[in-house]
C-alpha cells in the first residue's frame, strides 16, 4: 500500500484520523444543542406552569363556580421570575416572552448555544427556542 514515495500509508492514517475527529465534533455539538434544548425547555415549562397558578383570588372567593383567570400581573412576574432564576434577561426582552391571556399564559425563550467545531468552521453559533403554554382551571370542575 505505498506508493513510489513510501507515503500513502501515512497519509491515509492522518485522513482517517481527520474523519474521525471531525465526525466526533460534530456529534458533540449536536448532543450540546440537543442538551441546551431540553433545559431550555425544561425552564419555559416550569415558568409557565408557576404562572399559571397566579389565580384571580378575589374571583375565586366571589364567584366558586364560575371559570377562574389568571391575574395577568401577578402571572408574567412569577413566569420572569422563574426564569430570572434560571439566568434569562429580565422580561420582556428578546430573549423572553410572557403572553398572559385569560387563563392562559404562553412563555416563550430564546437561547443562544455555542457551537464547539461548527463554529469554528462555520463561524457563527445557533439559536433554540422553546415554548410553553400554562393554563389555570378549578380542579373537579369542566374540562379545559
Amino acid at each position: 500500500m505505498t506508493g513510489q514515495d513510501g507515503l500513502a500509508g501515512p497519509v491515509v492514517v492522518v485522513v482517517l484520523a481527520l474523519v474521525i475527529v471531525t465526525t466526533g465534533g460534530i456529534a458533540v455539538d449536536l448532543w450540546r444543542v440537543l442538551e441546551a434544548h431540553r433545559r431550555l425547555s425544561a425552564v419555559v415549562d416550569a415558568a409557565a406552569t408557576a404562572a399559571a397558578g397566579e389565580a384571580d383570588g378575589e374571583a375565586f372567593r366571589t364567584a366558586p363556580h364560575d371559570v377562574p383567570h389568571l391575574e395577568h400581573e401577578a402571572a408574567a412576574a412569577r413566569a420572569c421570575l422563574v426564569l430570572a432564576g434560571a439566568g434569562f434577561a429580565p422580561c420582556p426582552s428578546y430573549q423572553v416572552t410572557v403572553d398572559v391571556r385569560g387563563r392562559e399564559v404562553t412563555v416563550t425563550a430564546r437561547q443562544r448555544v455555542r457551537f464547539a467545531l461548527i463554529g469554528r468552521i462555520a463561524g457563527r453559533d445557533m439559536e433554540i427556542e422553546a415554548g410553553a403554554t400554562g393554563r389555570l382551571f378549578r380542579l373537579g370542575g369542566p374540562a379545559p
